[in-house]
């Protein structure tokens, strides 16, 4: 979902000139000029980036949004196989956006949230590390405490699914335990979850569990 700016921000010259190459590359071209993106700017303001978010936006909706293997719908009648996945921009996109949730402030306007969601049931686990990476990023504390983040549909049950799958049914007990990204993470299609996750059909086997994923501000 694109985001709705209230009210024109005006940016450093610096970050025009990041912004304007950005949002002037091609779709299909956003890994070569994301490679390497880092934060070499001063005190950031999500407001200042809107046109780029609002381009990886476009990038998901372009290329995975309507997949079914993220709409977890494989298998079902007449539905096809789809195209092989775009890792590379995935990956590039879901870095450079935790780059900029981490160094800019007002990062509670995001809203590819419900994107986010639809990639933890992407079929490569780098992409379903990296999307929640970009979920601990996102909702970790920042000093706008009293700003409560409202869960796209899905998260919720989807997550419940992962967590499920990892380390085991008797070892997992709580959402806490989720890996995050950068962890040995092995998709396991065409598996049913218990209880109220039978429609998922898939589950994540993960090892070596690094910082927690916390659904909630602290």
């Amino acid at each position: 979902m694109k985001i709705k700016q209230k009210k024109a921000v005006e940016a450093p010259a610096q970050v025009k000139h990041a912004v304007q190459q950005i949002t002037s590359t091609p779709l299909a071209e956003l890994a070569s000029v994301l490679r390497g993106f880092k934060w070499t700017f001063d005190k950031g303001d999500i407001n200042h980036w809107v046109s780029v978010l609002d381009h990886f936006d476009s990038f998901f909706e372009e290329f995975t949004s309507k997949r079914a293997d993220v709409q977890l719908r494989l298998g079902e009648a007449g539905v096809e196989a789809d195209s092989p996945f775009p890792t590379t921009g995935c990956l590039a996109v879901l870095s450079a956006t935790c780059v900029l949730l981490e160094n800019c402030s007002n990062k509670t306007a995001y809203s590819s949230s419900e994107h986010l969601t639809n990639l933890l049931a992407a079929p490569v686990p780098e992409v379903v590390a990296a999307a929640l990476q970009t979920f601990q990023v996102l909702l970790r504390k920042t000093h706008h405490t009293s700003v409560r983040w409202v869960a796209p549909p899905g998260l919720s049950q989807r997550l419940l699914c992962l967590s499920k799958g990892w380390g085991g049914k008797e070892e997992v007990r709580t959402l806490d335990l989720l890996p995050a990204a950068g962890q040995a993470c092995q998709i396991l299609q065409n598996q049913t979850c218990a209880d109220n996750c039978s429609t998922s059909k898939w589950r994540i086997a993960a090892a070596a569990a690094a910082a927690p994923l916390s659904l909630q501000r602290a």
